[in-house]
Formats: structure tokens, C-alpha cells, sequence
């Protein structure tokens, strides 16, 4: 009837094989203690052989004598030896989770670190490549406005050598026609003569 009530809460054979071992335990451990309180007792000189005897007989009686546990403690036994492994389990998945975590975090940190030191050289290679620009963009504008300024006394030069050259063309031609209309004025009525003074 425990049997069966056993077997109903727990519904596991697990139960039902240890109790049958401690039946069987506890069976053999009455025999044991049958043997030994049928032993004729010996009597001895002195006090200290028989400590010597008794301590040589206390490993084979230990041995012999099973502790009878009722199904109550069996269960509580095995209850605690699952809650024991459960702990254990717990604690060890905990930990795994922990170096997992631990790992996790160390590899984002290190890609973190990667990609800062990456952004960094591209920000230094972009300021580089800026300053050469500039550079370059310096010295193009630096030689076109020295060449600009050569094209501009070049054409300042032509202009004063065109003026001059424009001067001197008005100062030939206005001679030119001094002379004619001197010579219309002798050679004519006088009027042109008029005219040109």
C-alpha cells in the first residue's frame, strides 16, 4: 500500500527500485547484527588487548551495519541529491553565461576599438588629402594670378606702345595735313592759308 501511494506521488520506478534495495539492504544488515549479537563474549587479561581487538573488528562491523532508511528518507535522499544537481547545474550554466558574456563584450570592445582606430586613419587621411588639395589649389591659384598679372603688364605694355604709337600716327598725320594745306594755300586763293592758322 506505501509502495503504490509512493509510486502514485512520485509516479517514477526510480522510488520503487530504492526501496527494494533497502529492503534488500536492510535485510542483509539484520542478519549481520543476528551474527554479532551471537557472538560468545571473550574474555581478556587486560584492558588495552581488547581495545586492540575491538579496533581491528570496528571496520568489518561498520561495514556490515546498513543504515535503514524508511521511503520518506529515501525520497528526501534523492530530492536532495536532485536539488544538489539542479544547484550545480544552475551554477554551471550561470557561469557559462558569464564567459559568454564576458567574451561578448570583450569582442564588441575590441571591434569598437577597431572601428575607432579605423574612422581615425580615414579622418587622418581625409585631412590629409584636404591639405594637399588646399595646397595644390594654393599653388594653381598662386601661378594664375602670376600669370594673369604677366598677361595684364603685357597688355598694359601693348596699350602704352599703342597710345604712343596712336600719338605718334595723329602727330604724323596732323603734319601731313599742316604741310598740305600749306601747300593748297600758296598754290590757291589764300583761303586755305586762312584756314590752317
Amino acid at each position: 500500500m506505501h509502495t503504490e501511494e509512493a509510486l502514485d506521488e512520485t509516479g517514477g520506478a526510480t522510488l520503487l527500485a530504492v526501496e527494494q534495495t533497502e529492503h534488500a539492504e536492510n535485510s542483509e544488515a539484520v542478519e549481520d547484527l543476528d551474527a554479532v549479537e551471537s557472538v560468545e563474549p571473550v574474555e581478556y587479561a587486560d584492558a588495552a588487548e581488547a581495545a586492540d581487538e575491538v579496533e581491528e573488528a570496528l571496520p568489518a562491523l561498520t561495514e556490515s551495519i546498513l543504515v535503514v532508511e524508511s521511503p520518506v528518507l529515501a525520497s528526501a535522499r534523492v530530492l536532495e541529491v536532485a536539488t544538489f544537481t539542479a544547484d550545480q547545474l544552475v551554477a554551471d550554466a550561470q557561469a557559462q553565461a558569464d564567459t559568454l558574456v564576458a567574451d561578448a563584450q570583450a569582442e564588441a570592445d575590441a571591434l569598437r576599438a577597431a572601428s575607432r582606430e579605423d574612422a581615425d586613419r580615414a579622418a587622418g587621411e581625409l585631412s590629409r588629402l584636404r591639405d594637399e588639395q588646399t595646397a595644390d589649389l594654393d599653388r594653381e591659384r598662386a601661378a594664375a594670378l602670376t600669370g594673369l598679372a604677366e598677361q595684364k603688364a603685357t597688355l598694359e605694355a601693348q596699350v602704352e606702345a599703342l597710345r604712343a604709337q596712336e600719338h605718334d600716327y595723329r602727330s604724323q598725320l596732323r603734319h601731313q595735313l599742316t604741310e598740305h594745306l600749306a601747300l593748297l594755300g600758296d598754290s590757291g586763293n589764300g583761303t586755305p592759308a586762312s584756314v590752317a592758322s
